[in-house]
C-alpha cells in the first residue's frame, strides 16, 4: 500500500509574509494540475486513491489551510484571505492554470480561489460541500435547534461560532481516530471498512490536529453571497451522494449549489480525485 499512502512530495512553502504553508503532491507528476482543498478535520494527507488519480493523468496538490497540520495559523482569517496563500503556492509550483476541487468545508475556499483568480482556475468541483445553511428554512436544512442557533451565531459573530465549534470538537485532540467511528451514511461506513481508505482518513485527521484545534477554531462563514461568487467564477459542479445529510439542502440553495449532481446510494466521502475529467 506504499503507493497509496505516500505522496510524491511532502513539502513546506515559506510565504512572503512569514507563515509556512504545507502541501503534498500525488498522482502523475506530469499530469493536469488539480488543487484539492480538504474538509475539517483534515489535512494535506487527505488524498483519495492516488493510484486512480495517476491513471487519470492528474497531478493532485493537497494543501493545508492555516492552523491545520503543519501550516501556520492565521488569527481572524477570512475565507477570502485564502487565495493569497494559494497564489504563492501555484506560482512556486509553476502552475499557470489549474482546476480546484474541494471536500466538505473546503468548498467555500475553492470558490474563493475561482473568484480571486478567474484567469487561472479552469474549473471548480465541490464534493459533499457545506452550503449556506442560513439561506434555508430549518425544515429543509434538517438542523436541530442547537445547530440552527450555531448557524445564526456564525453569521452575526463568526469568532464566537468558531470557538463554539472548536470547544465541541475538543475531544479530537486526545482521540482523533474516534472521528472515524461517528455515525455516517451507510455507504461511507462501508467505504471506511476498507483498511487503506480508513488509514488514509485516520492519518489525515491525526495530522489535522497535530498542533491543536487552531484549524477548527478559525473556521469562518461565507464572506460573499454564493450566487454572486458563482456568477463571477469558472465553470463549477457540485457533487453529493443521495445518502449525504446535505443532499436535500443542496437542491434548495442558490447557485452554485443548484448545479448538484447526486450520486445515487453514495455518501459524503469522495472516492477519488473528483476533477479527473
Amino acid at each position: 500500500m506504499a503507493e497509496m499512502d505516500s505522496p510524491l512530495l511532502d513539502a513546506e512553502l515559506p510565504l512572503s509574509y512569514g507563515r509556512a504553508l504545507e502541501y503534498a503532491i500525488w498522482g502523475d507528476p506530469e499530469g493536469n494540475p488539480v488543487l484539492l482543498l480538504h474538509g475539517s478535520p483534515s489535512s494535506r494527507l487527505f488524498a483519495p486513491d492516488p493510484v486512480s488519480t495517476a491513471t487519470c493523468g492528474v497531478r493532485l496538490v493537497t494543501v493545508e489551510r492555516p492552523g491545520y497540520g503543519r501550516s501556520d495559523s492565521l488569527d481572524e482569517r477570512e475565507i477570502l484571505d485564502w487565495p493569497a496563500d494559494v497564489t504563492q503556492l501555484v506560482d512556486a509550483l509553476g502552475l499557470q492554470r489549474f482546476a480546484v476541487t474541494a471536500h466538505s468545508s473546503g468548498g467555500p475556499y475553492a470558490l474563493a480561489c475561482a473568484l480571486a483568480m478567474p484567469e487561472r482556475v479552469t474549473a471548480v468541483v465541490l464534493a459533499s460541500s457545506v452550503v449556506p445553511l442560513d439561506e434555508l428554512t430549518p425544515d429543509v436544512a434538517g438542523l436541530s435547534d442547537e445547530e440552527q442557533d450555531l448557524v445564526e451565531v456564525a453569521r452575526t459573530d463568526p469568532l464566537s461560532a468558531a470557538a463554539m465549534i472548536a470547544d465541541a470538537a475538543g475531544w479530537l485532540l486526545e482521540e482523533p481516530d474516534r472521528f472515524l467511528s461517528l455515525p455516517r451514511p451507510e455507504p461511507d461506513a462501508r467505504l471506511l471498512e476498507n483498511p487503506p481508505v480508513r488509514e488514509m482518513f485516520a492519518a489525515s485527521v491525526r495530522e489535522a490536529v497535530r498542533r491543536g484545534s487552531t484549524g477548527t477554531s478559525q473556521m469562518r462563514c461565507w464572506s460573499e453571497d454564493p450566487g454572486v461568487i458563482n456568477s463571477r467564477t469558472s465553470p463549477s459542479q457540485c457533487l453529493s451522494g443521495t445518502a449525504h445529510r446535505m443532499a436535500t439542502s443542496h437542491r434548495h440553495t442558490p447557485k452554485p449549489w443548484r448545479a448538484c449532481c447526486p450520486a445515487v446510494g453514495s455518501g459524503s466521502i469522495p472516492i477519488k480525485a473528483t476533477a479527473c475529467s
